[in-house]
């Protein structure tokens, strides 16, 4: 290719870039927003001690069905084989379900744990009167 080939493509695509610049520093804007919304709401999940069980609320409620209507128009809503008459009590009814899964959920991590330290209490205590044997 020539060096005029280039010089042209090269011109033309000075001119496309400063003839968008708006539309081009309106697109950076947007993404700096955003990333520095994500570092906003990382900093305020590192300093919020609550952050995680509302990033597990957050998980469960997603996961969790909603009310479905019996039909179209209908007065009345399913949910989990459950009939409400509104849309209210049957979303106070899975709003409770999210809830009650994510205790239960740190009820369960709250065993693990209290499991692991006890067998560590164990295990430690075993060797101390392993190694006692062996002094003795």
């Amino acid at each position: 290719m020539t060096p005029l080939y280039w010089s042209l493509v090269g011109i033309f695509l000075l001119m496309l870039v400063l003839g968008n610049r708006e539309r081009i520093n309106r697109f950076i804007n947007r993404i700096d927003a955003r990333i520095q919304a994500k570092h906003a709401a990382d900093e305020r999940d590192r300093t919020d001690p609550l952050a995680h069980f509302y990033i597990t609320v957050a998980e469960i409620d997603a996961r969790t069905p909603h009310p479905d209507p019996n039909h179209p128009g209908a007065a009345r809503y399913t949910w989990m084989g459950e009939v409400f008459s509104d849309w209210e009590s049957a979303g106070e009814a899975r709003r409770a379900h999210v809830l009650a899964e994510a205790r239960r959920f740190y009820l369960e991590i709250d065993g693990r744990v209290a499991l692991n330290a006890s067998a560590r209490r164990t295990r430690d205590h075993l060797r101390m009167i392993e190694g006692g044997k062996k002094d003795g």
